[in-house]
């Protein structure tokens, strides 16, 4: 018999043999096959389709060369989900692994093997279409919830909520928008940065997260150089892409807070904050090179992070992050200031708070009305070194919290007053080293930077701004928005408690616990921005 090539897909039979079925028995058919060359030479795939390779265990292969000429060895799977990472193809002979199709409500958050943190949110929660692990690429939210595109400048669309939960195949939510009408439409599509014209972003609730930090990019207010919204952003990449999206493989979960409401608050607290503020970012500078070489300084530090689980549509790519950050610990980050502890002991340096915008494209409060923050280090003793200081955005610290504790399971207690009084917490810490290391490592990524740039008829002058030009603005917008250094506490001894802190239930997100609602102060930010960019503008003759 001759050697025949099966061209074999799906669930088919094993092949095409030229027998007339009335003659020949399926017996004899079967041997006819098990003894041809094709059979003989046939490979075992044992792989699978989460790596685009013939997944079913044990499937048999059928060599039929090498097309690309990327390996010598033959019989490799491809499905179509894709290819070999060699590039190798061969037939699979039988029924293809192909994974099922999406559960409905997709976009369901679903509580994980991680469990749930001291507080009661969930830690490392996944999607329902990839739970309980990612067995598939990732999937974009606009193809299963409705994103609709507004009209710039007068509808966001605002209060989407509705739509996304009449669908089956998008979420039951919880779910609560942050949006801006000049991140939505045409216009931001065509000049905004990455912009999809949604105009929004669609968030569940509070979340943590923990794994390697990278640096992302800082994003200034001095658009169009930027995107308008001096946000610091980060990106954590673990192997088990729980959260992550579309696209985003290489990233991971993006991080974002703004500077304004954080670091630069921080300048006279001694903390690791303030050398990174102004020994790394701004010396570095803004731009590609500038944002490798800060990633490269930071390198990946393992880190703890607790902030707002949302899908940021207003993006292209539609991307999951956490957005804003309301507590980060980083566990051993680049030295930076004077050395603190002994080489027994991890540096932690951290913020804890329980409100923050969504950048430009979200510019309303994410207030989390809870009375306090815990959190669960992987080092659990307290060591030598403490300096945590209490803060309140442009205002006298003395009204919020002046007291932080430790249980003796090493959780530590950050109490948090009413969001609209916007204080938080800031501090290094060092920890005796439990013998922690982390599960995974990864290599850090060179990633270009992402903004969300709302479309602004002040974009097109600024770019006519030559480099001395734009750097004197950007120092008079700094100055402008800076908070006095002398409304910052002193550092704040720590509490030490002698019964544990009970554990809490599973936090259900409600209207009462979290809430995004008009920010008068931003608004007020955002108008001496625009009023001092202008009168910067006509000072210079730039139309």
């Amino acid at each position: 018999m001759p050697r025949r090539m099966f061209p074999v897909r799906g669930s088919t039979v094993l092949g095409k043999v030229r027998f007339r079925a009335s003659t020949i028995s399926p017996l004899a058919i079967a041997a006819a096959w098990l003894f041809s060359l094709t059979a003989l030479n046939a490979q075992t795939c044992k792989l699978n389709s989460s790596n685009g390779m013939c997944a079913k265990p044990r499937a048999i292969c059928s060599p039929i060369g090498n097309p690309d000429k990327s390996s010598a060895k033959k019989g490799n799977c491809t499905t179509k989900f894709g290819r070999h990472p060699t590039g190798n193809t061969c037939e699979c002979l039988g029924k293809l692994d192909v994974p099922p199709p999406p559960p409905d409500h997709t976009w369901d958050l679903v509580q994980s093997n991680f469990g749930l943190d001291p507080n009661g949110f969930m830690r490392m929660p996944n999607w329902k279409w990839a739970s309980p692990g990612p067995e598939r690429g990732g999937l974009d939210v606009c193809d299963f919830c409705p994103c609709k595109v507004g009209t710039w400048g007068i509808d966001a669309p605002d209060h989407q909520e509705s739509d996304w939960l009449a669908g089956q195949s998008c979420t039951h939510g919880p779910i609560h928008e942050n949006s801006n009408n000049l991140c939505a439409g045409g216009p931001a599509q065509t000049f905004g940065h990455d912009a999809s014209g949604v105009g929004y972003h669609m968030n569940w609730g509070p979340v943590e997260y923990e794994g390697p930090l990278q640096w992302e990019d800082h994003s200034t207010w001095l658009f169009p150089q930027s995107s308008g919204d001096n946000e610091y952003t980060f990106n954590i990449l673990r192997p088990d892409l729980f959260l992550v999206t579309a696209h985003r493989e290489e990233r991971g979960i993006h991080l974002e807070f703004d500077s304004t409401e954080t670091v630069d608050e921080w300048d006279e607290t001694g903390t690791w904050w303030k050398f990174f503020h102004h020994d790394v970012v701004d010396h570095f500078g803004l731009g590609d090179q500038a944002n490798r070489q800060i990633r490269d300084t930071l390198g990946t530090p393992w880190a703890v992070v607790i902030g707002m689980l949302g899908l940021d549509v207003a993006h292209t790519d539609h991307h999951a992050e956490l957005h804003p950050v309301y507590a980060m610990f980083i566990r051993d980050p680049t030295p930076l200031g004077p050395p603190i502890g002994s080489p027994q002991e991890a540096r932690w340096v951290f913020f804890v708070r329980n409100w923050g915008t969504e950048g430009s494209c979200g510019h309303n409060q994410e207030k989390l009305l809870v009375d306090h923050i815990d959190v669960q280090l992987p080092d659990t003793r307290l060591g030598s070194a403490i300096n945590v200081r209490p803060y309140r955005h442009g205002q006298d610290h003395g009204a919020c919290p002046q007291e932080w504790f430790i249980d003796p399971n090493g959780v530590l207690r950050f109490p948090m007053a009413n969001p609209d009084m916007k204080c938080g917490w800031v501090g290094d810490i060092t920890m005796v080293k439990s013998g922690f290391t982390p599960p995974f490592r990864v290599a850090i990524a060179q990633i270009g930077s992402e903004g969300e740039q709302e479309v602004s008829s002040q974009a097109s002058r600024i770019s006519k701004l030559n480099a001395a030009q734009r750097q004197e603005l950007t120092k008079q917008l700094s100055d402008l928005l800076k908070v006095s250094p002398t409304l910052l506490a002193d550092k704040v001894p720590v509490t030490r408690v002698t019964a544990p802190f009970p554990r809490a239930a599973q936090f259900k997100v409600t209207p009462t616990n979290v809430k995004a609602a008009p920010d008068p102060d931003w608004q007020k930010q955002q108008e001496q921005r625009k009023r001092l960019m202008e009168e910067f503008l006509k000072a210079r003759a730039i139309q």
